[in-house]
């Protein structure tokens, strides 16, 4: 504070102010309690939405004891929420969160159900019955309340026979409970147990007879029948001849002993009694057997053929027949299997006496299957001819083969074809075959071969193939042939194509000792072409020549005239170019024709005048038309003072002229002389201002009056 006087004096005063925040932060949003079931681990994981905390100063830290998504597991948790404001102001507040143990005890397989047969345990009056095992998510097995029929079960046993009623409950420690039941019925199916069966009695026939008989010093031993829900029970017996004499071989006595369920066993034993005397073999049956197999097989099954026996007193026990070398036995009337080679056989005949009789004889098999190569050489070995000898060597590896049925290295191979022949040898050209022979130890017999193709490949060398361009007229000439490979030509009647032979082309081979080269073609359209020489060797390889050939067309014959602007009554020649061997053909005006060269026009009138065309004929060819004009004048206007000058004629006139720029003062007599000198062949008509054509060719009339001469001499 401040405080001053009317004088200006003042005074100070400053107190000190403290502001304490006291308020604690409040939670906004604080999640209700959450209750879950749990899983199959006991526990549940749970999230929320957190709360937000709020001072009114400012929130300094916020903490939980546990987070959104955290495992809590069965019962009751509270998280909580702590906040502190910058004062140190704190506040607290939760929410519950309840895991809920709901799942009942699971059994470990499925509950039986209504009626259920349980067959007694070996060995006892009864049987074992169990329900299946239960397991629960949260209380251990050993901990889960288990009763059946209300009382804890102290035994899985239950006696024969009966039915029982059995109902299962299982209890968690959350109270869960689970319930199985089933009716189950005790039954028998063990049958009783032999206690000793007797072994087989062997005895040997009452002298003189074919039998044996029991008697009281020796009677048939009899076996003991015991039962665990029956005890002893007492068997039936069969087999025992009713005056009870045992023939002769093997008599079979069977025991029956059966249960009060009706579960029965046997005992069976033999008393075989032996006769006096051992089987008769017929030894026409017992005799060797060969035969061949089928292909690719090494082995075969067989049911050997039963040699004949005759049984004296007793019957035939047995026969059976032996692989001597293996030991092995087999009975008759199964089928055995027999290798190739050749196997001995003993055959045994026994009776029910135990008395014996036997005979040998082989089976022979004969194995039927080539052997196989191996390693042989491909189908085709190709190799290219080197050199001028038209060969090639060649080489391969040496086959090697293998039996089904016998050891490999037994196969003999031998080269058969071509004799002497081995890898590297030289072979012609063409396909060159190999045969070898494979032999196994049983004779079988296997022949493969191969193809050596000796292959050619280099061409065919022409000896000339002409380097240079020919042009050729379609009538038929030469217009350059620098090589002279033309012979001779002829034109087709269409006049379009040209007939050409050529001189022969010749070649050489390095394999074959005559080529000969061909032309593709002989006929040639005008224009250009090209002459196609081909030659080929027997291995197929073609080289070809060949030469550029133009066929022109006939030209157009040039066309000539000796006075191309003519007077009336003159004579003009016409001249054509000369061609050899040339026909001509003329036409002009006034229906003008000619078969001449150089035909002439006489005393020509106007009807003359025009355009004349020339053309040409070699064989059945036509050339082009050439043209030239004619221009016919009419005879000129001669006056009365006008002269002719001829050649060789006097000029007696003396005759000036003012024109000084033409004759330069020079007489016309001068002049006109030398006029005449230059055109030894005409006549010149000089008139007074007219003019027979001027520089253009055109009759004209000066019309310049006087003497002026001079200027028609020179316009003539």
């Amino acid at each position: 504070y401040t405080a001053i006087d009317s004088s200006g004096n003042e005074s100070k005063c400053k107190v000190n102010i403290t502001v304490k925040d006291l308020v604690k932060p409040t939670f906004a949003n604080m999640p209700a309690a959450i209750t879950k079931s749990a899983l199959a681990s006991c526990s549940s994981f749970v999230t929320w939405i957190e709360p937000d905390a709020n001072d009114n100063c400012k929130i300094d830290m916020v903490t939980s004891s546990a987070k959104p998504g955290d495992l809590f597991n069965v019962g009751t948790t509270f998280v909580k929420y702590f906040a502190k404001d910058k004062s140190g102001n704190i506040a607290v507040d939760s929410f519950k969160i309840t895991i809920l143990d709901d799942q009942k005890p699971q059994p470990s397989a499925p509950c039986p159900s209504g009626f259920k047969d349980v067959f007694v345990d070996a060995g006892k009056c009864g049987a074992t019955f169990k329900f299946p095992d239960f397991t629960d998510n949260c209380t251990p097995a050993k901990d889960l309340d288990i009763t059946i029929n209300g009382i804890k079960p102290t035994s899985d046993f239950y006696s024969y026979p009966g039915t029982y009623s059995l109902s299962l409950k299982v209890k968690d420690a959350s109270g869960n409970e689970n319930t199985c039941g089933a009716v189950i019925t005790i039954k028998d199916n063990v049958t009783p147990v032999i206690n000793k069966c007797p072994l087989d009695i062997s005895v040997n026939a009452t002298s003189g007879t074919c039998d044996y008989t029991i008697t009281a010093a020796n009677p048939l031993p009899v076996p003991t029948f015991t039962d665990a829900c029956d005890g002893v029970i007492t068997p039936t017996v069969s087999g025992i001849p009713a005056n009870g004499k045992f023939p002769a071989g093997e008599t079979i006595i069977t025991y029956t002993a059966k249960d009060n369920s009706g579960n029965a066993n046997i005992c069976s034993f033999k008393v075989i009694v032996a006769g006096n005397a051992a089987p008769i073999l017929n030894p026409a049956t017992c005799k060797d057997i060969a035969m061949n197999l089928m292909l690719n097989k090494c082995d075969t099954s067989l049911l050997l053929p039963t040699p004949a026996a005759i049984y004296i007193c007793t019957n035939k026990a047995s026969e059976i027949f032996t692989d001597i070398a293996s030991n092995t036995t087999f009975a008759a009337d199964k089928n055995y299997t027999f290798k190739t080679g050749t196997t001995n056989i003993l055959f045994t005949a026994k009776n029910q006496a135990g008395l014996t009789s036997t005979c040998a004889f082989k089976v022979t098999v004969n194995e039927t299957t080539p052997p196989s190569f191996v390693n042989f050489p491909p189908d085709t070995v190709k190799v290219n001819v080197s050199g001028i000898n038209c060969k090639a060597a060649a080489t391969w590896i040496f086959p090697t083969a293998t039996d089904k049925c016998s050891n490999p290295d037994s196969v003999k191979i031998k080269l058969i074809s071509p004799i002497g022949a081995k890898s590297g040898d030289e072979f012609p050209v063409g396909q060159n075959i190999i045969i070898y022979k494979a032999t196994d130890l049983a004779g079988n017999m296997l022949t493969k071969s191969f193809i050596i193709d000796v292959i050619d490949t280099e061409k065919p060398k022409f000896d000339a193939c002409p380097k240079n361009s020919i042009i050729l007229e379609i009538s038929g000439t030469k217009i350059k042939d620098t090589d002279n490979q033309v012979v001779a030509m002829n034109t087709n009647k269409t006049c379009d194509s040209l007939i050409v032979l050529f001189k022969p082309l010749t070649a050489a081979d390095n394999c074959d000792a005559f080529v000969l080269p061909t032309l593709t073609k002989s006929i040639f359209p005008i224009g250009s072409n090209i002459a196609t020489w081909t030659v080929s060797d027997k291995s197929g390889n073609t080289e070809v020549c060949t030469v550029n050939l133009t066929i022109s067309p006939l030209k157009a014959a040039k066309a000539s005239i000796s006075n191309a602007i003519a007077c009336i009554g003159e004579t003009v020649q016409l001249n054509a170019e000369t061609i050899t061997n040339a026909s001509y053909n003329w036409t002009g005006p006034n229906l003008f024709t000619s078969k001449t060269q150089n035909p002439m026009v006489k005393s020509i009138n106007p009807f003359n005048e025009g355009k004349y065309a020339v053309n040409y004929e070699i064989g059945t060819c036509k050339s082009k038309f050439d043209t030239i004009s004619l221009k016919i004048l009419s005879t000129p206007l001669v006056k009365a003072d006008s002269f002719v000058v001829e050649v060789g004629s006097t000029i007696n006139k003396n005759i000036t002229t003012n024109d000084a720029d033409l004759i330069k003062g020079e007489t016309f007599k001068v002049k006109l002389t030398q006029i005449l000198n230059h055109h030894k062949d005409k006549k010149i008509f000089v008139t007074q201002g007219y003019i027979c054509r001027n520089a253009r060719g055109e009759v004209d009339n000066l019309k310049r009056g006087g003497s002026d001469y001079s200027a028609s001499l020179i316009a003539a």
